[in-house]
């Protein structure tokens, strides 16, 4: 855990649990076997004329958010996962530069490896 009280786990969610869904511009989650609502859209005030089309996009989008934050947490997990063997595999390959087996400029020059090194600053350092 970092200073800023962040980890590499997913903080729970504190949403309404249970499957979302959209209907007639509202948003319900189902809590044992029952729909309740958790939210509802409307018209934009700024907007000149009232796009139904619009608004109930709106509300799939919003009811999809539970299961997209579910997937954006499944994919760091597996970023991290990949950032930690990347990682391990060019710590391998700069141990066999080291014990003279490869060459540092043969190493170094490779576009996979510049690729991993620059995959994994991207990663680490936004």
């Amino acid at each position: 855990m970092n200073q800023n009280n962040e980890s590499n786990e997913p903080a729970p969610a504190k949403h309404t649990p249970g499957k979302w869904h959209a209907s007639n511009l509202r948003i319900f989650a189902n809590i044992n076997g029952l729909d309740r609502r958790v939210a509802e859209c409307y018209r934009p005030a700024i907007s000149g004329e009232y796009d139904g089309g619009e608004c109930e996009a709106n509300a799939r989008l919003i009811a999809a958010a539970p299961e997209t934050a579910a997937e954006r947490d499944r994919m760091k997990e597996i970023n991290n996962d990949l950032l930690e063997a990347l990682k391990e595999v060019l710590s391998e390959i700069q141990a066999i530069v080291d014990d003279g087996t490869l060459r540092e400029c043969d190493v170094n020059n490779h576009l996979s490896i510049i690729k991993a090194r620059a995959a994994i600053t991207k990663a680490t350092h936004g």
